[in-house]
């Protein structure tokens, strides 16, 4: 599987509750030193996001205009427009994964609200 299609794969599960409730598949995707800053600006490390998001009620979350850019052999960035049905509201996500030996692992993950 080629890296585009390999981190598409990680990034829409990650938006499913059959991952999103799990706190072990989450645990194997996210990097021990992850951080969010979220739409809101909060900022987060594993341990919160490992506790808050098995706790999400199913948001319906679906992306679109999926990019992927190699940073390095080892490092990589992707972008996507994010639509959470629940609200209607939009959001451009950017993560940065890192690939530890065989592994690819989010490490940092950004959300930016649309405008209206």
């Amino acid at each position: 599987m080629n890296l585009y299609a390999h981190l598409y794969q990680q990034e829409t599960e990650l938006l499913t509750s059959g991952v999103r409730s799990s706190r072990e598949e989450l645990d194997q995707r996210l990097a021990d030193d992850f951080q969010e800053i979220s739409s809101t600006g909060a900022v987060f490390g594993k341990d919160h996001v490992l506790e808050r998001l098995p706790r999400e009620e199913d948001r319906g979350l679906t992306c679109e205009q999926f990019q992927v850019q190699l940073l390095a052999e080892d490092a990589a960035l992707t972008t996507f427009l994010l639509h959470i049905k629940e609200t209607g509201k939009t959001s451009w996500r950017s993560s940065i994964w890192k690939k530890y030996g065989d592994t690819w692992k989010m490490v940092h993950h950004q959300g930016t609200p649309t405008p209206k």
